[in-house]
């Protein structure tokens, strides 16, 4: 069934398929000209880029921060965050880690690990570790192997309900946008995220490549352990220089393996739709592109087993537009429209997303930047069922040397659900929080090989 939502979708999507090449075949051939790094010299004195062409690299990355937050978190029992656990107040922590990277002429490989300890008001110290690594490397003429893993302990629930409008991938890493200003209870955790991808190109600007990638997360209790899982094969093939269409099909769900009474969900992406991109200055300072694609993907209208179900479809999409303004300032929005499963929900979420982003050099030892996002969808297609989330920061940057820099950030976000539809009843069904960071950090290159 589809919904009148979807009509003007259908309507876009089928003209980008019919109009987007043609448009691009039509196009006169733009003057070749210099490439960013080259456009762009000017750098900021902190956190300029390494030598390029760098072989092996390790940095040694730290900050030491203080915060105000109108909503710390406060929770020690594990209850419900009830409004008599939100209290104002101060906290601070420290984070640090290394990252290494090499890349050979065949293989390249990275690693990266770091520890994070927030001491908040009469509680224990609240540490996170990391650790990850990354390997691709040929595995014939055409043919190249990627792979990833990654680990992260914390010692409470954390909650990613956020979408990142400048991602278009379909099955992306549920735990991705899990930070640690969003615990909401005290729950130890042990994620990890593994992927595997292989690609095969071809001589006519062709490529096939599959996928597999599982996160899990599992807790103290068990009873909230989560599985999300998807695979897919995607042929992609370049129509012209800024145009290509792309087929292939995935299939992704997620899962509470210790909770029976749930059945499972799962989404097939019909991955069949437009690649666009291109500049639309002579100067390459402003950047566009778009894609599309749909999902087939089982709702009901409850948690349970004996809920009603049905087969729902949707048309997906993301389009990206950047600016380039004078030597430093970069300015974006970003628009997506996805269906994803998230952790402590069932159902899966169709969502709308926009963010937009400025950020530049104000001089060379002070940067600004600023983000905002705006999230609006329904919980397993039920039109009950609507939720809405808002971020937003903005912060300065002071180089006090190459290595050393002071900044302060703002930070809020917002969430609102329906009561009732999170599978665990402490979930908080609305949140809104604002606070203040600020520190010193550190950015050290340890290893620089050509």
């Amino acid at each position: 069934m589809i919904r009148r939502s979807n009509r003007a979708l259908v309507l876009i999507w089928l003209l980008a398929i019919l109009v987007a090449p043609s448009v691009v075949s039509a196009q006169t051939p733009t003057t070749e000209v210099q490439p960013a790094e080259v456009r762009r010299p000017f750098r900021g004195l902190f956190g300029a880029p390494g030598l390029p062409g760098s072989k092996q690299t390790l940095d040694f990355s730290a900050s030491l921060y203080g915060a105000y937050d109108d909503d710390v978190f406060a929770d020690q029992a594990g209850l419900a965050l009830s409004s008599g656990l939100q209290r104002s107040g101060w906290f601070g922590g420290l984070e640090s880690g290394l990252n290494y990277t090499r890349r050979g002429r065949r293989i390249g490989f990275g690693a990266d690990a770091g520890i994070g300890v927030t001491a908040y008001p009469d509680e224990p110290l609240y540490v996170v570790y990391r650790t990850g690594a990354n390997f691709n490397a040929p595995l014939a003429r055409h043919t190249s192997l990627a792979l990833s893993e990654s680990f992260v302990y914390a010692p409470e629930y954390r909650l990613g309900l956020f979408v990142d409008p400048t991602n278009s991938r379909v099955f992306d890493d549920p735990f991705g946008s899990v930070v640690p200003d969003l615990g909401l209870f005290r729950e130890r955790s042990y994620r990890t995220n593994s992927n595997v991808g292989i690609t095969q190109t071809f001589r006519d600007e062709s490529s096939l490549s599959g996928f597999y990638s599982i996160a899990t997360a599992n807790y103290e209790s068990n009873d909230l352990n989560y599985i999300n899982q998807g695979a897919g094969v995607r042929y992609q093939r370049q129509l012209t220089r800024n145009a290509g269409l792309h087929v292939g099909y995935g299939y992704g769900g997620g899962r509470y393996p210790n909770m029976n009474n749930l059945s499972r969900r799962g989404i097939h992406n019909i991955d069949v739709g437009v690649d666009y991109g291109r500049a639309l200055s002579v100067s390459r300072r402003t950047q566009f592109s778009f894609s599309t694609g749909s999902a087939l993907f089982y709702v009901n209208q409850g948690v349970s087993n004996g809920a009603d179900r049905r087969l729902d479809f949707a048309l997906l999409g993301s389009a990206n537009l950047s600016h380039e303004m004078g030597r430093t300032w970069t300015a974006s929005i970003a628009y997506q429209r996805s269906v994803a499963f998230h952790e402590g929900f069932v159902d899966p979420f169709l969502a709308q997303s926009v963010s937009a982003t400025l950020k530049g050099l104000l001089s060379r030892r002070l940067q600004f930047n600023a983000a905002t996002s705006y999230s609006r969808g329904v919980v397993g297609a039920n039109s009950n069922n609507n939720f809405d989330s808002t971020g937003a920061n903005a912060g300065l940057q002071y180089a006090l040397s190459r290595f050393f820099a002071a900044y302060v950030n703002y930070v809020y976000y917002q969430y609102s659900f329906p009561a009732g539809i999170a599978v665990d009843p402490r979930f908080p069904p609305s949140l809104s929080r604002n606070g203040v960071r600020f520190g010193i950090t550190t950015s050290i290159p340890v290893i620089r090989a050509k």
